[in-house]
């Protein structure tokens, strides 16, 4: 009816059986045949009735056909030119940057969903093309099929494309950052050694050869093809999440080392007054020399409050 194609439905057969078993209800109608009737009439009609919300199903096919058809045409072929030139860019990439076979593994994937698509793709030029119209509920099932596998496969490829993307901004990134980081720690090494303690100047001896290296490990990462990202990754972590709150205890150490050393300074003055005091600064002198720089300034600020009379109120 209107159009559509409906042969799927066998609604003439169906049709057909219907008025056969009507005629034969007229015959037992006629002899007053009675028992069952009632049941077998409502079944032929049942069977008739349920044409119609068939009907509206192929009505609506028809609407969501004309709809999505040309878009979803469309969106198959891009992601076809998509994956084609993505594939065609992989032999340069694999020779500038080392790809994991992980993420390589996606490629087979994209392919298999490629060829899904293309696959689905001729189901429904058959279907349209064909020399009898078909139905459009089952033009839809392609289509939305078609739908589904073109959203996962452009999901894959503009992810894939955004990870090889991602390779050439970690590694311009991890190169201005080493340089970045080398200055820290030539500053933290400096301020150590300004401190003149032999003592702390070795621990931390060990610590800043361990990150140097680190630090080498990525240049050289980064200058040699294809770039291993993995390693540039590996060492930037460490450095990042040990190395970096290193450069801040470091930097909080010596400045406590730096008010120590004035508060040392101020309670020296007083070191003459008594025997005591004198103690109590060798001590701070002693603690601060073996880097208990918290004890120094503790011992220190506490004999300057007691002998530091408070100035009289004017």
């Amino acid at each position: 009816k209107d159009g559509y194609p409906l042969h799927h439905l066998l609604i003439k057969d169906t049709i057909s059986k219907s008025q056969d078993e009507l005629e034969y209800c007229k015959t037992r109608l006629a002899s007053f045949d009675l028992l069952g009737m009632e049941g077998q009439l409502l079944t032929i009609s049942d069977r008739l009735l349920q044409f119609y919300p068939l009907f509206e199903k192929e009505k609506q096919a028809k609407i969501v056909f004309d709809q999505e058809y040309e878009t979803i045409y469309e969106k198959v072929n891009e992601i076809e030119k998509s994956f084609s030139k993505l594939n065609a860019s992989l032999p340069k990439t694999k020779g500038t940057y080392v790809i994991e076979d992980k993420k390589l593994a996606e490629i087979d994937v994209i392919q298999q969903l490629i060829s899904q698509l293309n696959m689905t793709k001729r189901g429904l030029d058959t279907l349209v093309l064909s020399g009898t119209k078909q139905p459009y509920s089952l033009q839809v099932d392609k289509i939305m099929l078609l739908k589904e596998l073109a959203s996962k496969a452009e999901g894959m490829i503009q992810s894939f494309s955004q990870y090889l993307s991602s390779l050439k901004q970690q590694a311009e990134k991890a190169y201005h950052l080493v340089n970045t980081y080398y200055l820290q720690f030539k500053d933290a090494e400096h301020r150590l050694a300004t401190l003149n303690i032999v003592q702390i100047s070795a621990q931390y001896e060990p610590v800043f050869s361990d990150y140097y290296q680190r630090l080498k490990r990525i240049i050289d990462a980064v200058n040699v093809l294809p770039i291993n990202m993995n390693v540039v990754h590996e060492n930037l972590h460490v450095i990042e999440q040990d190395g970096v709150p290193i450069i801040k205890a470091i930097k909080a150490m010596v400045n406590l080392a730096e008010d120590t050393e004035k508060l040392l300074l101020l309670a020296n003055k007083e070191r003459h007054r008594t025997t005591d005091n004198q103690r109590i600064i060798t001590l701070a002198e002693q603690a601060f020399f073996e880097g208990k720089f918290e004890k120094a300034y503790q011992e220190a600020g506490n004999l300057l409050r007691k002998i530091q009379p408070q100035k009289p109120q004017k």
